[in-house]
């Protein structure tokens, strides 16, 4: 659901708040949209662990499948399965399916990937990519992009790529992206009517993520010795 939807709901619920439709206050309404909100990020969360729980990129290893013949190899609701299939993302995705992969692994993945954005439409599949170095991602996938959200990039020569790449957007507006601040992008394509420059508010959602520290694995007091070999 987009940040206008869960605005659209958040305005909605509360218009049809307590008696007389008493008008809410900017504390409630902005509530209200965050409580979305989390709720959104969790069923994403859960549609991930749904897609990896049944094995569907394993079943789609050897060749394409309908989400009828998904749900049948799954023993899977079939309209249930059908809804969770409408978006893949791929984060750092210079590492996970690069141009140039390094291995035999991710060369496999980096084949999915380019099949995923060639045929994904067909099967209502949608490919989100998420990378800091564009340079590092196979034309045959980028070329596919229907969209994109460009935050600050800091070479020119990545700017420079993007601009053969997505030649659906102005080259000036690119070229900007290396003067960036933080909370500043741009976004074009068929999810925005003319490209344009925006800047993101604040985040709602807490952070959960966080760096594995460098000490994870340093012996701790009351550990056993390991084995000699």
């Amino acid at each position: 659901m987009s940040s206008d939807a869960i605005d659209h709901s958040a305005r909605r619920a509360d218009a049809a708040r307590g008696p007389g439709g008493a008008e809410p206050t900017k504390e409630e309404s902005a509530a209200a949209a965050a409580v979305l909100r989390l709720i959104w990020g969790t069923q994403m969360a859960r549609a991930m662990y749904v897609m990896a729980k049944l094995g569907i990129a394993d079943l789609l290893a050897d060749a394409p499948m309908t989400s009828t013949q998904l749900a049948q190899a799954t023993q899977a609701h079939e309209p249930s399965l059908y809804r969770v299939l409408r978006l893949l993302v791929i984060d750092e995705a210079h590492n996970v399916c690069p141009a140039e992969p390094e291995d035999q692994l991710v060369a496999v993945a980096a084949e999915h990937a380019v099949r995923i954005a060639a045929e994904g439409r067909k099967f209502g599949l949608y490919l989100l990519i998420s990378t800091q170095r564009p340079q590092k991602i196979p034309d045959n996938v980028l070329s596919q992009a229907d969209n994109l959200v460009l935050l600050r990039l800091n070479s020119l020569a990545d700017a420079a790529f993007a601009e053969a790449a997505f030649s659906f957007v102005p080259p000036s507006l690119i070229d900007r992206s290396v003067t960036f601040r933080q909370e500043e992008g741009l976004i074009a394509g068929k999810i925005s009517p003319h490209p344009a420059l925006l800047r993101f508010g604040a985040r709602i959602t807490e952070e959960g993520g966080a760096d594995v520290p460098a000490t994870w694995a340093a012996a701790r007091s009351g550990d056993a010795p390991s084995p000699a070999p």
